[in-house]
């Protein structure tokens, strides 16, 4: 099931996947930082941050979620 819910008043894609609702980080770090390149933001963020860029070496990827 993919849904869209709001965060103040912006969209946020997730989808419900195991009984967890997965959300698109992208969508997240775009309302959080007012970015206006949220892709390029998170990119950045991960290469100063060495304990932020293991935890997606474990399984989180950038990637275009099928619904964009």
């Amino acid at each position: 099931m993919n849904d869209i819910t709001l965060f103040e008043q912006k969209q946020v894609r997730r989808a419900r996947l195991h009984d967890e609702w997965w959300f698109v980080i992208r969508d997240i770090v775009e309302i959080l930082t007012e970015s206006k390149d949220p892709s390029q933001y998170l990119k950045r963020l991960r290469s100063r941050d060495i304990a932020l860029n293991e935890v997606f070496k474990g399984g989180g990827t950038i990637c275009t979620p099928p619904w964009n």
